[in-house]
């Protein structure tokens, strides 16, 4: 991805969690997204950690939890469901935190909108690379 500083292993790690992401989004049009973890292990293999959080939890500080707690991860993406502001307007978007372990972390964004009653999600521009943040691994 040209236009995000990232490396070619970690984005492949992102697209698949923003891939699962819309997917979660269209199969539960009516429930509250549930923030997943999509982890690549030492050994290469994909795992992936479904959340499901009250209201009152804190859904990044749980991911973060229990990403803390899975052994020999190399690279992970937490996705979130959120809002990107434009212009001062807030908009639907997933916001992921994606980091290597041994490295920097980043939090990057992906506006939607629901179409035909709520069962369709598209995407809506292009991802957005909001910056670098605190390691997810901390």
């Amino acid at each position: 991805m040209d236009s995000i500083p990232v490396s070619d292993e970690l984005w492949a790690v992102g697209e698949l969690a923003l891939n699962y992401a819309f997917e979660l989004l269209e199969k539960h049009p009516k429930e509250p997204f549930q923030p997943a973890i999509l982890a690549e292990y030492t050994s290469g293999k994909i795992g992936l950690h479904q959340l499901f959080v009250m209201k009152s939890d804190d859904p990044e500080a749980l991911a973060r939890m229990v990403l803390a707690d899975l052994p020999d991860v190399a690279r992970a993406a937490i996705v979130l469901d959120g809002y990107l502001h434009i212009e001062g307007e807030p908009q639907d978007a997933i916001l992921m935190r994606l980091g290597d372990f041994s490295g920097t972390s980043y939090e990057i964004g992906q506006r939607y909108r629901r179409k035909r009653l709520g069962k369709r999600v598209d995407a809506v521009g292009n991802v957005a690379f909001m910056g670098e943040i605190p390691s997810i691994f901390a």
